[in-house]
């Protein structure tokens, strides 16, 4: 059966990360640090199914889909071939982290039926082996929910989001696994807007600040092991507070989010906290402030070129984000910095060029991109891109 290490020397719920002994590759998935992650991995030669595995994991937290494709074929290849350990997750067969990594990928590119075909194959694998491993199973439930959501089967959508509501995490067999749990629920109520759900969700998981501070303590580290599920967790607790009416208290806590040393890494949450912190700012009457951080989340937005829907992965909610700049532009209007304001209408404009030039799939790389887009769109790309930098820079 698949399991999960657990005990002092591990940071616990759901990563198998080892706080005893030094390795730098979990640290850095635990404190969050993607980038870092995927870099030290792709230093050290993949011997095993373990390596293979972390390879894949890092490439779909930054967002390298191309070379994730081929990584999570070489992962299944791997698997068949009998080596199933992995050492992120501690799991004993890796089977179905492959279609779950496959699932939440076809998700952000914006496939839900790609998705939603992924998911359910882990989850009748699951139900075939009958395995109880709680990661495997909120995991798979969570991708399926959304997948089934964005791809508008409101029926399946219930009832895979029924059976991970009915998900025992009770102590002291499962108990390390509410966080997981309570950030699955989260973000698929976060799809469907139901934000006072989304509160109970993540406040029924009452002990993660206590379990964090007691493994931050066992470590030998002085960051945070937890920032890979605290930054997504407070971002979507902000978010309800915020859509619930507790705007004060949603604006404190996205500051403390945007102090964060880690939240760099993290692009999705990066730009949206930038967004909203923006929008309560300027509420609140601070006009020059909410400007700063208007042109932070779109310079952030413009870097990453909007090609995916990032922010389906980790908080379920999918945005215009456009809107950003729409917001931004009614700002500088009624400031009455009409030049501005012009300016950032124009990128608006080369921002919506670049986000479809970047949808086109890439996959198939022979393609060539005549064949797709005309000339005038093309002509629009060189000027965009002069203002944008590309993903991987």
């Amino acid at each position: 059966m698949m399991r999960s290490s657990l005990s002092l020397c591990v940071v616990a719920s759901s990563i198998a990360l080892s706080s005893c002994v030094t390795n730098p590759a979990l640290d850095y998935a635990a404190q969050g640090k993607n980038q870092m992650l995927l870099e030290t991995t792709q230093q050290q030669e993949i011997k095993s199914t373990a390596d293979q595995h972390q390879l894949c994991y890092a490439l779909l937290q930054t967002k390298r889909y191309d070379p994730l494709v081929t990584c999570l074929n070489e992962l299944e290849r791997r698997i068949q071939a009998g080596q199933k350990r992995t050492r992120l997750f501690g799991l004993d067969d890796a089977t179905p982290a492959v279609w779950i990594m496959r699932a939440e990928m076809e998700l952000e590119l914006g496939h839900p039926a790609n998705a939603l075909a992924e998911a359910e194959k882990a989850y009748q694998w699951i139900q075939k082996t009958r395995e109880n491993d709680r990661w495997v199973l909120l995991s798979t439930l969570s991708v399926a929910t959304l997948a089934a959501q964005r791809a508008k089967d409101t029926e399946k959508a219930q009832r895979y989001l029924q059976e991970l509501e009915l998900v025992s995490v009770a102590y002291p067999l499962y108990h390390n696994h509410a966080t997981t749990k309570s950030l699955a629920l989260a973000r698929a109520y976060m799809s469907t807007r139901q934000y006072d759900k989304v509160l109970q969700a993540l406040q029924s998981d009452s002990s993660f600040e206590w379990r964090a501070a007691v493994m931050n303590v066992f470590s030998s580290s002085q960051e945070d092991r937890w920032a890979w599920q605290r930054l997504p967790r407070l971002y979507m607790m902000m978010r309800a507070l915020q859509e619930t009416g507790a705007t004060d208290e949603a604006l404190r806590g996205y500051r403390q989010l945007l102090s964060h040393p880690v939240l760099p890494e993290n692009f999705e949450i990066h730009w949206r906290t930038l967004s909203e912190t923006a929008t309560l700012t300027e509420k609140a009457g601070n006009l020059d402030e909410a400007a700063i951080l208007y042109t932070k989340a779109i310079d952030l937005l413009e870097l990453y070129r909007g090609n995916v829907d990032t922010e389906i992965n980790k908080v379920g909610e999918v945005v215009d984000k456009k809107s950003v700049y729409a917001r931004y532009i009614d700002l500088l209007n009624r400031k009455n910095e009409i030049q501005q304001a012009t300016e950032i209408a124009e990128r608006q404009k080369n921002f919506a060029v670049v986000k479809y030039l970047a949808s086109i799939p890439t996959f198939n790389a022979q393609q060539e991109m005549q064949n797709v887009v005309t000339q005038q769109v093309m002509q629009a790309q060189t000027k965009a891109e002069k203002e944008a930098l590309i993903q991987d820079n």
